[in-house]
């Protein structure tokens, strides 16, 4: 016989109840675990594209600086 917590009293359980309620917790608990793994992956994966298409245009723009040989915006 085992005992669960219900408010200020302890009350009679059987242990197939009990190791139900276990197994339905876990369950919870791993689906959740699962979920953040893949929005974990989902965060990480549009970082990288991300972190790429800014270095993409970074280079754009280091090229197009280095091509402007035109001193049309210096002031004398």
């Amino acid at each position: 016989m085992d005992f669960k917590l219900l408010g200020p009293v302890l009350v009679k359980q059987e242990q197939g109840e009990a190791r139900a309620a276990v197994g339905k917790s876990l369950d919870y608990i791993r689906a959740e675990i699962k979920r953040y793994e893949s929005r974990l992956r989902d965060l990480e994966l549009q970082s990288e594209q991300r972190e790429t298409l800014c270095s993409a245009a970074s280079g754009a723009q280091h090229r197009y600086d280095d091509d402007d040989d035109d001193d049309d915006d210096v002031m004398y």
